[in-house]
């Protein structure tokens, strides 16, 4: 059976969303690196235009905080 899965390039890396979430009424992606799976990020979504875009998080807290939600759902 083979599966969609979206792909984000990043610095001309093909990452797969392998989750998203939403906290504090945004949403976010866990991005992996299919080919090196130490290779991960987390990204905001954000719309502009009704086109999705991949952007940085706004601190470092933000990003443990995400992280946390992401473990505690696995």
């Amino acid at each position: 059976m083979e599966k969609d899965y979206n792909v984000v390039i990043l610095d001309g890396v093909e990452y797969t969303e392998i989750d998203r979430l939403k906290h504090n009424n945004n949403s976010y992606i866990l991005l992996s690196n299919l080919d090196n799976p130490r290779d991960f990020c987390i990204k905001k979504v954000i719309i502009d235009n009704n086109e999705e875009y991949a952007v940085q998080l706004d601190s470092e807290e933000e990003f443990r905080d995400i992280l946390n939600l992401i473990a505690l759902k696995y």
